[in-house]
């Protein structure tokens, strides 16, 4: 029996520009972090802006073909970027199916329920821009951390369990 997906309707508290400006403004990790990564493991990691914004960023690896980095704003949960490297797909507004290593990014214009769409991210295929088709987690962590402007050196040591490299 194929179960059936609800959409839940809801209200994006976020402009573009404020989106923008959270992804790509400086910003700094929070403390020092120290990553151990292993199968099913799941790490967040808070980011501050200038501004004092919060942010967090979750690093979920659960096999070589399963992991995703996540960047969200603190306090809505809503997401700004999103690193999927798996064998997955995402369908943008426009009916384009982007697969496998793809990333998405906050796409207010993606956003629009009234055409049953209620993405607000747009995704495109690895490589995009600055941000590199990654050969490894600890690699992508640091792609991601590089291409939103988030100063981690002396900040970020990352572990990485050796059968899973």
């Amino acid at each position: 029996m194929k179960r059936k997906r609800r959409k839940i309707m809801f209200s994006i508290s976020l402009t573009q520009e404020q989106a923008n400006q959270l992804l790509f403004e400086l910003k700094v990790l929070a403390e020092k972090y120290d990553l151990k990564i292993s199968a099913n493991s799941i790490n967040k990691l808070e980011l501050s802006t200038k501004n004092k914004d919060k942010l967090v960023m979750t690093c979920t690896y659960r096999t070589k073909m399963n992991m995703h980095i996540n960047i969200h704003e603190k306090s809505t949960g809503i997401s700004l970027i999103r690193l999927n490297l798996d064998n997955k797909f995402h369908k943008n507004l426009n009916g384009e199916i982007i697969r496998d290593y793809r990333v998405n990014i906050f796409d207010l214009s993606e956003y629009c329920p009234k055409k049953g769409h209620f993405a607000y991210m747009k995704a495109y295929k690895l490589p995009y821009k600055k941000l590199n088709r990654p050969t490894n987690f600890v690699f992508a962590i640091m792609e991601v951390l590089n291409f939103t402007n988030t100063d981690f050196y002396e900040k970020l040591k990352v572990e990485m369990e050796e059968n899973l490299i």
